[in-house]
């Protein structure tokens, strides 16, 4: 395997300055790792779950908050509310095991790591009375706690998270928060919920305000397959500090390695005797990375090592970024005449990455049972072991 690596090398964080007599609080917020969280809601859809699974192995999620899950593992990793419509899934490698957990109607929690993670769902059939009922049985159980990150689909509207209007879901929401130390994570006026052109702002997430200085809030430019945006969670490090990143990481597939492009691609490079060795050094590097693209596949990383799931292929990644791309259409086309054929075309893009998944995984189970026949141990067993 060829491996080029760009970029400067990640460098050392200067250490923060120290304040005398931290509270209790403090030094647990200062020890505490960087976690990685997910939040989303997966409409029921079959192809949302296992693209998710392939998703938090790329971008190296620890803990997903989710709403309305298509399936519950039986895990000691899955934890659900009674309606079974808010879960909490620990899809790290390593990450602390869920402790002190309790799920009522509504919402689950547990403590991660010293983190109280809650996850929500208030469907939009409740009531005024029953959606107040439960946000009541939240405010209650949060009180007196810190270090709490909330996230899920509250199904409410409010002006100070960029909806249109205040809704009485959203004034419930507000004069609960009200009383509690808690600060709204939401940034922006980008939809977290996109349907047919329309959209709205619905998944909600909320911190402690000790923790949400640490914590950094975005929404992923990644497809789901569900009509609602990723939302990506960083929770410790510095707080108002940018965590320092590595430069590119590309990797080529040699088997695709072809000499005349390769040595063509370098024909003519030379470097300038007025050129410093820096310069000569970078303009070197450049010329040979285009080589590279030119003449070899480039082999999928994944970050912290993670290997993809065992039904996944280049065809699936392929149509993953169509989709991207004609969401992407739907969401610009909206008040203009293509808004229609946007839609029509995304659609067949959804069917065909949810075919090719049905395809590929039953491709992939039935290879895995072949192998199972001569190696009960082997890569059949571990894919197993590891869902």
């Amino acid at each position: 395997m060829f491996i080029l690596l760009c970029g400067r090398k990640k460098g050392d964080q200067a250490p923060g300055r120290k304040q005398a007599l931290p509270s209790h609080n403090q030094r647990d917020r200062e020890t505490s790792a960087v976690m990685q969280l997910i939040q989303l809601n997966l409409n029921h859809c079959s192809a949302a779950q296992d693209l998710l699974k392939q998703t938090v192995r790329e971008l190296g999620s620890e803990v997903a908050i989710l709403s309305e899950p298509y399936r519950v593992e039986s895990s000691s990793d899955w934890v659900t509310d009674r309606t079974g419509k808010a879960a909490l899934w620990l899809c790290g490698v390593s990450v602390p095991p869920m402790r002190d957990t309790m799920a009522v109607e509504g919402f689950v929690r547990a403590n991660v790591g010293g983190t109280w993670i809650y996850s929500c769902y208030l469907a939009p059939s409740l009531s005024l009375t029953s959606f107040s009922r439960i946000m009541d049985e939240l405010i209650s159980d949060l009180r007196g706690r810190s270090n709490v990150v909330i996230g899920g689909d509250f199904n409410a509207w409010a002006e100070e998270w960029g909806s249109l209007y205040t809704n009485g879901r959203g004034r419930t929401i507000l004069e609960a928060i009200a009383s509690l130390d808690i600060v709204l994570l939401n940034e922006g006026s980008q939809h977290t919920f996109n349907r047919a052109g329309a959209g709205s702002i619905i998944d909600l997430s909320f911190a402690s305000s000790s923790l949400s200085r640490s914590t950094r809030w975005r929404i992923g430019e990644v497809f789901t397959a569900s009509d609602h945006e990723a939302i990506l969670l960083t929770v410790g490090g510095p707080p108002c500090q940018s965590q320092p990143m590595t430069g590119p990481r590309k990797a080529y597939r040699q088997d695709t390695f072809r000499t005349q492009t390769f040595a063509s691609a370098l024909e003519g490079l030379a470097v300038s005797e007025l050129d410093s060795a820096d310069v000569a050094a970078n303009k070197l590097a450049a010329r040979l990375e285009e080589a590279c693209d030119q003449s070899m596949q480039q082999r999928k990383t994944f970050r912290k090592h993670h290997a993809p799931v065992y039904w996944w292929s280049e065809e699936i990644a392929s149509l993953r970024r169509t989709c991207l791309r004609a969401r992407r259409l739907v969401q610009r086309a909206r008040g203009t005449a293509n808004l229609s054929a946007c839609n029509s075309s995304f659609k067949s893009a959804k069917k065909a990455l949810k075919l090719a998944i049905r395809d590929s995984k039953r491709e992939s189970y039935l290879k895995l049972c072949d192998e199972l026949e001569n190696d009960p141990w082997g890569r059949a067993y571990k894919t197993v072991a590891s869902v």
